[in-house]
């Protein structure tokens, strides 16, 4: 389209700009020196015309994987580190593995140092019992995929 251009850079100055405002915050929380993190995530990517499909935005059907794959994070203070280290080498440890926001709960709780009865330390990315995630999406369609079998 005539406005691909127009829409992808501004797409990439909302990100820009989500990147100052976790700057921002980051450099308030370290002024604290105290044991503390940060957690951010998108609630979801952006279709940008990036293939022959030329989908524009998140679609009411089934999703795509420049939908589904979304910026995730965790900063954490030295003081944190000092307090937690098995946390902070569990969330290393889990790099790379396959996760999804369903995680958000258990590991937000874990990272915390909170603990109730049904905790599901299975979906911690900072817990040694950590397993990965199914990574599955609901579509707008109402419909679950899995993030493995999206386009």
């Amino acid at each position: 389209p005539d406005n691909k251009e127009i829409m992808v850079n501004s797409y990439d100055n909302s990100i820009l700009y989500t990147d100052m405002i976790l700057d921002s915050l980051i450099s308030l929380i370290k002024q604290e020196n105290a044991v503390s993190y940060l957690m951010y995530l998108s609630d979801h990517g952006e279709n940008l015309y990036d293939d022959s499909r030329m989908r524009f935005l998140h679609p009411p059907s089934e999703p795509t994987k420049y939908v589904a794959h979304i910026p995730f994070f965790i900063w954490t203070s030295p003081d944190y580190n000092s307090a937690y280290p098995q946390k902070t080498k569990e969330l290393h440890n889990h790099l790379n593995s396959p996760i999804s926001s369903g995680d958000v709960f258990e590991t937000l709780l874990d990272m915390a140092n909170i603990t109730y009865p049904k905790a599901n330390l299975n979906e911690s990315i900072s817990s040694d019992k950590f397993q990965n995630s199914k990574q599955e999406i609901l579509g707008g369609d109402m419909k679950i995929y899995n993030f493995k079998n999206l386009h």
